[in-house]
């Protein structure tokens, strides 16, 4: 069998000549027949019979490969070293499928020599003896579907209790069980599909480990500690099979057992099942790289097995021929240059720590943008493989700004982007050069993000201190970051910015007037100040943003809150994990209005506004800014009191009357979550404030609401009577509990409670 060694054969191909397939005694028993293994046992049935239903041969079902020895004698035998749990189940499945189509002499006419069977387990003799009987077997019947095989087998006369005792033997009967339930109703002629040579619905990949000098004492060893071979162990033989026939194979092989290790092993921090995995998901993310560049055509119109194939090979941490490699034709020559050329920049002395990091990165988590930004510098290597520093420079500059800001979170948006990307990289040579200049649309990135970045590199060529105003300064939290652009919530999109850098009747953003105007944005968008439990940037912004309070005859209605579904508004969360999360709040309400002149006159943004006052320490000027608010509204009560915030665990309120202004305060993003009604919510504040309640007030509870009932406040009086307090269409009302039915209760406002809203809500009506 010797020169069958690195070849695709079917369990039909190994019988081919005479002579035993063994299962050695180092081999552990036969471990998908436990009861405990039933979802693998499933899984791999499922996978055998849709293989066997299929229309065609097509893709038959590949189970990898199978490592064994070989002795050449008069009655050569295989002793399987891995593999034997596969062998196992095909042997097993051909018996079944013979015994269910009535080919059992068939079968034993291939599997029976010298009255013994011609696959066997060494482990033990009970296992040996049992596998002998089942293939002498002529005259056993298939019960119905619902009843168990392994009964029928049990109840033959050559069949010893004793052996029940063995776990190979147990384990065969398991697993006979499960293929009669997942078989017994099948099409006729899955015997003869499963004999079939020509066109194999089931195959694997045959090493013979003698011709490849690996001893039997790696593999007992192997064996001893309870590890077969890694799937990228797996990979790698089939990888150098494959490479054998290339001209180039010598020199890929030579790098792979060379540089590359020693980028891997240095990846893994010396970790022999780190440095594995990393290694093997290097190869199949290539694999994913290069099936989408073959997948042509309108994205929504790509067939959906299709997508289900990229979609499990984009996450695939494991090694499987069918799946994965199909033959090796993801491993085309454009790709293998493409590996070579990536690897040797990475394992060079020109590479970086962050592309390490990136490299790393990409390998251990599953993240399409991180999938996104490495495939950049896939194409970027591939374009130019010795760039200078500031190609390099330029190239993560421009795809970082354009692949942060879209939403990429599902192959249907990760296709596009990528053919941008190629797109992109055949100009890599002159990035900026060709920004300034093109028409061109690159599907898949914003349009107006791929606008801003030929707006800057317009400026950049013509100032060249654009570049570096771009890529350095500090912001106000203390640390400094290496480019305004990566501040953590801009992430490359600062257009806003230069539209509100433009010196009155000039038609270009002034440098130093943008960099005056980032240096406060970054410092208004920072971690520090968006995640503040004062609130301090939601109230600044509502203060400014009261029309009543201006004189400028500016309107900034719809600028803040942000309006979403309905009659809810978010003030924005400080979120900016992603992009959507930084689209969908602050970004929107950065970008709000226009900056542009329009008839002779500016427009500023709500923002702008903001970012005009801004003058010194940035918490000092919020703080002033939410002192001097003073105008009479919902808006008052939640710029002087920032617990109304906490209350809004989504970030939302609630305008139930949007003419008369009254507020809900949401723990949802609906009603149906419990909410407070803002009005009679700042009573409660204002009474827990307060270290001595009010002269003849007890105490008080506030009551939030799950539903459409209106929120409201208990509060009891020393007489020993407790009033309801509400809001109601733009006034205070009252009731006294005087019947089951909250109609029924008596309306009764308390000089007591009157005396509080007058003193704190002065401009509120109080119904008697």
């Amino acid at each position: 069998m010797s020169n069958l060694a690195g070849t695709t054969l079917t369990f039909m191909d190994l019988f081919a000549r005479k002579g035993l397939v063994q299962i050695p005694v180092l081999q552990r028993d036969y471990a998908q027949g436990r009861e405990t293994e039933s979802s693998v046992r499933d899984e791999f049935l499922t996978s055998l019979r849709d293989s066997l239903c299929a229309d065609d041969a097509e893709h038959p079902l590949d189970l990898d490969f199978i490592y064994g020895n070989t002795e050449d004698t008069d009655s050569p035998v295989f002793s399987v070293l891995d593999g034997q749990q596969r062998l196992t189940t095909l042997f097993l499945l051909h018996w079944y499928l013979a015994l269910r189509e009535g080919e059992l002499a068939s079968f034993r006419k291939i599997f029976l020599d010298n009255n013994q069977s011609r696959f066997t387990y060494k482990t033990r003799v009970s296992a040996t003896e049992f596998f002998d009987a089942l293939v002498r077997e002529d005259a056993i019947l298939l019960p119905e579907a619902q009843e168990k095989l392994s009964e029928s087998i049990k109840n033959r006369q050559w069949f010893f209790s004793l052996w029940l005792q063995d776990p190979t033997v147990k384990g065969c009967l398991t697993m006979l069980d499960a293929m009669h339930a997942k078989f017994s109703d099948g099409p006729q002629g899955l015997y003869t599909r499963l004999l079939c040579t020509k066109s194999p619905r089931i195959r694997f990949q045959f090493l013979d480990l003698e011709k490849f000098s690996l001893s039997d004492e790696l593999y007992i060893k192997m064996n001893g500690r309870g590890k077969i071979l890694s799937d990228f162990e797996n990979f790698k033989a089939s990888w150098s099979l494959y490479l054998k026939k290339l001209p180039e194979g010598s020199e890929l092989e030579a790098r792979m057992d060379g540089a590359w290790t020693d980028l891997f092993w240095d990846l893994s921090k010396k970790d022999t099942t780190a440095f594995n995995a990393l290694y093997l998901r290097f190869f199949l993310l290539m694999a994913f790289y290069r099936a989408c560049e073959m997948t042509h055509g309108n994205v929504q119109k790509i067939n959906k097995n299709k997508q289900d194939f990229l979609r499990k090979l984009r996450g695939s941490h494991h090694y499987s021929s069918k799946k994965i490699i199909l033959d090796f034709k993801l491993f085309d020559q454009k790709n293998r240059k493409r590996i070579k050329a990536v690897l040797d920049y990475c394992s060079s002395e020109k590479s970086d720590s962050k592309i390490k990091e990136l490299l790393k990165s990409v390998l251990t988590g599953e993240n399409y943008v991180t999938e996104v930004r490495f495939y950049a510098f896939i194409c970027f290597i591939e374009t130019l493989q010795a760039p200078t520093d500031a190609q390099f420079r330029q190239w993560y500059r421009v795809t970082d700004n354009l692949i942060y800001n879209q939403t990429v979170d599902d192959l249907t948006i990760f296709l596009p982007v990528s053919r941008s990307l190629r797109k992109l990289s055949e100009n890599a040579n002159d990035l900026y050069g060709y920004l300034a200049k093109t028409d061109e649309s690159m599907p898949g990135f914003t349009q107006e993000q791929w606008r801003e970045e030929k707006r800057k590199c317009r400026l950049i060529l013509s100032e060249t201190r654009w570049e570096t105003l771009l890529r350095h300064g500090t912001w106000e939290d203390g640390a400094p970051e290496p480019a305004y652009e990566s501040h953590p919530y801009l992430m490359g999109q600062v257009g806003f910015v230069l539209d509100m850098s433009y010196p009155a009747g000039q038609d270009a953003p002034d440098p130093d007037l943008f960099q005056q105007n980032i240096t406060k944005v970054c410092a208004l968008l920072s971690p520090s100040i968006l995640a503040s439990n004062e609130f301090l940037l939601q109230r600044a912004l509502l203060a400014l943003g009261d029309d009543k309070s201006r004189k400028d005859g500016h309107s900034f209605k719809n600028d803040y809150p942000l309006r979403q579904s309905g009659e809810k508004y978010s003030f924005c969360k400080p979120n900016s994990s992603s992009y959507r999360d930084r689209e969908e709040n602050w970004l929107r309400v950065a970008r709000s209005g226009k900056q542009k002149q329009q008839n002779g006159q500016e427009r500023p943004t709500l923002f702008a506004l903001l970012v005009e006052k801004i003058k010194g320490e940035t918490q000092d000027a919020l703080l002033q800014i939410i002192h001097d608010y003073k105008e009479p509204g919902w808006r008052r009560l939640m710029v002087e009191h920032p617990e109304t915030f906490s209350y809004c665990t989504k970030f939302l309120i609630g305008k139930e009357y949007a003419d008369k202004e009254q507020i809900h305060l949401l723990t949802k993003t609906n009603y149906r979550g419990y909410h407070a009604e803002l009005r009679t919510y700042v009573v409660k504040i204002l009474l827990e404030q307060k270290k001595i309640l009010p002269a003849g007030i007890v105490s008080y509870s506030y009551q939030s609401i799950y539903g459409d009932d209106l929120p409201s406040i208990d509060i009891s009086l020393e007489n020993g009577i407790t009033y309801r307090l509400k809001y109601v269409k733009s006034q205070f009302v009252s009731f006294i509990k005087s019947g089951e039915r909250e109609e029924d209760w008596a309306k009764d406002m308390p000089k007591t409670i009157r005396n509080f809203l007058q003193t704190h809500f002065p401009d509120e009506r109080i119904v008697d």
